[in-house]
């Protein structure tokens, strides 16, 4: 959710109470179990790496991965590994 992001970032400020928009991802996911193939960065100053993970718990898919890039912030470009699990994934799921 955007307060829990929020949160990471500014831990002094009750942003829990404060923030209006809510955009709850994790509760929204709960509502899709398409596959789901999730990659997050292991040095996401944005977004840190343990709300992806909560993310990546509540989604029903029965195919799904979740691909953490060791040392990639949230603004960095994507390594070559990447594009080859994502293919993998993508292959798997499609038969």
């Amino acid at each position: 959710s955007l307060p829990d992001a929020a949160a990471a970032s500014y831990p002094i400020f009750p942003v829990h109470w404060i923030m209006k928009n809510r955009m709850n991802s994790a509760d929204s996911i709960r509502q899709c179990a398409q596959p789901l193939f999730q990659s997050h960065g292991s040095e996401d100053a944005l977004i840190p790496v343990e709300l992806g993970h909560k993310l990546h718990e509540n989604s029903p898919a029965e195919s799904k991965e979740f691909f953490e890039v060791e040392g990639m912030g949230h603004w960095d470009p994507l390594p070559e590994e990447y594009w080859q699990r994502l293919s993998s994934f993508v292959d798997d799921v499609c038969g």
